[in-house]
Protein backbone atom coordinates (compact mmCIF):
# COMPACT_ATOMS: atom_id res chain seq x y z
CA UNK A 1 0.00 0.00 0.00
CA UNK A 2 1.64 3.21 -1.11
CA UNK A 3 0.82 6.56 0.36
CA UNK A 4 1.05 9.72 -1.68
CA UNK A 5 3.20 12.50 -0.39
CA UNK A 6 1.77 15.95 0.11
CA UNK A 7 3.76 17.13 -2.92
CA UNK A 8 2.20 14.48 -5.19
CA UNK A 9 -1.30 15.33 -3.99
CA UNK A 10 -0.77 19.05 -4.61
CA UNK A 11 0.78 18.36 -8.01
CA UNK A 12 -2.27 16.30 -9.01
CA UNK A 13 -4.65 19.02 -7.74
CA UNK A 14 -2.79 21.74 -9.67
CA UNK A 15 -2.90 19.68 -12.86
CA UNK A 16 -6.64 19.06 -12.47
CA UNK A 17 -7.30 22.76 -11.81
CA UNK A 18 -5.25 23.97 -14.78
CA UNK A 19 -7.02 21.44 -17.01
CA UNK A 20 -10.38 22.78 -15.80
CA UNK A 21 -9.26 26.39 -16.45
CA UNK A 22 -7.96 25.53 -19.93
CA UNK A 23 -11.26 23.81 -20.77
CA UNK A 24 -13.21 26.88 -19.59
CA UNK A 25 -10.92 29.17 -21.63
CA UNK A 26 -11.48 27.04 -24.74
CA UNK A 27 -15.25 27.13 -24.20
CA UNK A 28 -15.21 30.91 -23.75
CA UNK A 29 -13.21 31.42 -26.95
CA UNK A 30 -15.40 29.07 -29.00
CA UNK A 31 -18.60 30.69 -27.69
CA UNK A 32 -17.17 34.12 -28.54
CA UNK A 33 -16.32 32.93 -32.07
CA UNK A 34 -19.79 31.42 -32.63
CA UNK A 35 -21.70 34.48 -31.40
CA UNK A 36 -19.15 36.96 -32.79
CA UNK A 37 -20.74 40.38 -32.63
CA UNK A 38 -21.16 39.91 -28.88
CA UNK A 39 -19.79 41.91 -25.98
CA UNK A 40 -17.40 40.48 -23.42
CA UNK A 41 -19.99 41.36 -20.78
CA UNK A 42 -22.54 39.01 -22.40
CA UNK A 43 -19.96 36.22 -22.66
CA UNK A 44 -19.06 36.73 -19.00
CA UNK A 45 -22.72 36.54 -18.01
CA UNK A 46 -23.19 33.34 -20.02
CA UNK A 47 -20.33 31.58 -18.22
CA UNK A 48 -20.86 33.30 -14.83
CA UNK A 49 -17.31 34.63 -14.74
CA UNK A 50 -15.81 38.10 -14.64
CA UNK A 51 -15.51 40.30 -17.71
CA UNK A 52 -11.77 40.75 -17.19
CA UNK A 53 -11.30 36.99 -17.23
CA UNK A 54 -13.05 36.87 -20.64
CA UNK A 55 -10.63 39.50 -21.96
CA UNK A 56 -7.69 37.49 -20.57
CA UNK A 57 -8.85 34.25 -22.26
CA UNK A 58 -9.49 36.00 -25.59
CA UNK A 59 -6.10 37.70 -25.50
CA UNK A 60 -4.37 34.41 -24.67
CA UNK A 61 -6.11 32.81 -27.67
CA UNK A 62 -4.98 35.69 -29.93
CA UNK A 63 -8.47 36.95 -30.72
CA UNK A 64 -9.24 40.55 -31.56
CA UNK A 65 -10.60 42.02 -28.37
CA UNK A 66 -13.85 43.93 -28.50
CA UNK A 67 -13.37 47.48 -27.27
CA UNK A 68 -14.12 47.87 -23.59
CA UNK A 69 -17.14 50.05 -23.16
CA UNK A 70 -16.34 53.14 -21.17
CA UNK A 71 -18.97 54.93 -19.19
CA UNK A 72 -19.97 58.33 -20.41
CA UNK A 73 -19.14 61.03 -17.90
CA UNK A 74 -21.89 63.46 -17.00
CA UNK A 75 -20.21 66.87 -17.25
CA UNK A 76 -22.97 68.49 -15.20
CA UNK A 77 -22.04 66.27 -12.27
CA UNK A 78 -18.35 67.15 -12.76
CA UNK A 79 -19.17 70.87 -12.64
CA UNK A 80 -21.42 70.39 -9.61
CA UNK A 81 -18.69 68.41 -7.81
CA UNK A 82 -16.15 71.18 -8.45
CA UNK A 83 -18.55 73.90 -7.26
CA UNK A 84 -19.43 72.03 -4.06
CA UNK A 85 -15.81 71.09 -3.36
CA UNK A 86 -14.72 74.72 -3.70
CA UNK A 87 -17.38 75.63 -1.14
CA UNK A 88 -17.12 72.68 1.28
CA UNK A 89 -13.47 71.55 0.85
CA UNK A 90 -14.45 68.00 1.82
CA UNK A 91 -15.07 65.06 -0.55
CA UNK A 92 -17.28 63.20 1.93
CA UNK A 93 -19.53 66.24 2.38
CA UNK A 94 -19.71 66.70 -1.39
CA UNK A 95 -20.61 63.01 -1.77
CA UNK A 96 -23.44 63.32 0.74
CA UNK A 97 -24.74 66.43 -1.03
CA UNK A 98 -24.59 64.77 -4.47
CA UNK A 99 -25.87 61.40 -3.18
CA UNK A 100 -22.92 59.41 -4.55
CA UNK A 101 -19.72 57.86 -3.19
CA UNK A 102 -16.64 59.81 -2.16
CA UNK A 103 -14.69 57.71 -4.66
CA UNK A 104 -16.97 58.92 -7.45
CA UNK A 105 -16.48 62.52 -6.28
CA UNK A 106 -12.71 61.98 -6.43
CA UNK A 107 -13.11 60.77 -10.02
CA UNK A 108 -15.19 63.83 -10.89
CA UNK A 109 -12.60 66.16 -9.33
CA UNK A 110 -9.81 64.65 -11.46
CA UNK A 111 -11.61 65.96 -14.54
CA UNK A 112 -11.42 69.68 -15.14
CA UNK A 113 -14.84 71.37 -15.30
CA UNK A 114 -14.24 72.59 -18.87
CA UNK A 115 -14.08 69.00 -20.14
CA UNK A 116 -10.35 68.38 -20.35
CA UNK A 117 -8.45 65.82 -18.32
CA UNK A 118 -8.64 62.12 -17.62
Amino acid sequence: MSTKTRHEILQHARAAYSEKVNKLAANVVSYFDEQYPISAKDVAAHFSIGERRVYRYLKKAGRQLPPQQRRKIDMEKVKQAHRLHDKLQNKAAVARQMKCSAMQVARYLKISPDGEGV
